[in-house]
């Protein structure tokens, strides 16, 4: 568990995210519109599209 005093350099979940890349350590990801909502992170479009084909895949095999 990160101390809350003094978070990570960086995004401060990236000790602990599944898909921090080099920039997560490096960089704060700013509060951003993505979608219909707004995230702080490096790769939240890609982790987005990502999700939508998904869904849409399991909607599909569901409707099939």
């Amino acid at each position: 568990m990160p101390n809350a005093a003094r978070p990570p350099a960086g995004c401060r979940f990236h000790p602990r995210c599944p898909h921090a890349i080099d920039l997560c350590s490096q960089e704060e990801p700013q509060l951003r519109p993505v979608g219909a909502s707004e995230a702080a992170c490096h790769l939240a479009e890609q982790t987005m599209a990502g999700w939508q084909e998904r869904m849409a895949a399991i909607r599909a095999a569901r409707d099939s």
